[in-house]
């Protein structure tokens, strides 16, 4: 009983520690995004389709030699379902949703963009009252819990979204002050120059 209370905390804590290095090269992605502002972001999810084929791609050939993987069955000789449905999930979901998702980022801010994802969740309850229930993994109504939790989700997204943009830092008021206060000073010095000896001679 120990040893299986035992592993499952390690699997809880791995589990844990895994999705906090995702949140942080999540972050690190949007923050890049947003301060490099790609112009043409098709040609930019373009390039990182094909990065990852060229990278990807013999260790996919590989697994599937060795047999660690079976992808017999993505051809058209395994019927064309599954091949159809990546191609289906690629277009819809890695292609137009990253684009648009990106496109929110350039528009807004990361906090803002990222907050706008965790709308998947209302979303996911809202089909689950208005899909039919054959359609459901699990057709149990949503509790009272998981609803409060969806309106908080929600109205986080628009607290976040009408907050007003953080006022300038002080080190770039003083800047236009300091070009300000030179140029004050420049016609004084003009003044109290010293007469030119042609002047003197006069």
């Amino acid at each position: 009983g120990g040893g299986g209370e035992s592993g499952g905390l390690h699997a809880t804590t791995g589990g844990a520690l895994l999705c906090l290095c995702s949140a942080l090269l999540y972050a690190c992605y949007t923050v890049l995004l947003r301060a490099l502002a790609p112009t043409d972001l098709l040609l930019f999810f373009g390039l990182v389709g094909a990065f990852n084929a060229l990278a990807l791609a013999p260790l996919v050939a590989v697994l599937h030699v060795t047999g660690a993987e079976d992808l017999s069955r993505l051809g058209l000789a395994g019927g064309g379902g599954i091949l159809g449905c990546l191609l289906l999930k690629g277009l819809a979901d890695n292609v137009l949703s990253d684009t648009l998702w990106a496109k929110a980022v350039l528009l807004t801010s990361p906090a803002v963009a990222t907050v706008g994802l965790s709308l998947t969740v209302p979303i996911a309850i809202a089909s689950e009252l208005v899909l039919p229930r054959g359609w459901l993994v699990d057709p149990s109504p949503p509790t009272p819990l998981r609803l409060a939790g969806a309106l908080l989700v929600v109205a986080g997204f628009v607290g976040i979204s009408l907050a007003p943009d953080p006022p300038p830092s002080r080190t770039h008021e003083a800047e236009p002050s300091h070009c300000a206060a030179g140029n004050a000073a420049t016609p004084l010095e003009t003044d109290t120059a010293p007469p030119s000896p042609e002047r003197s001679r006069t």
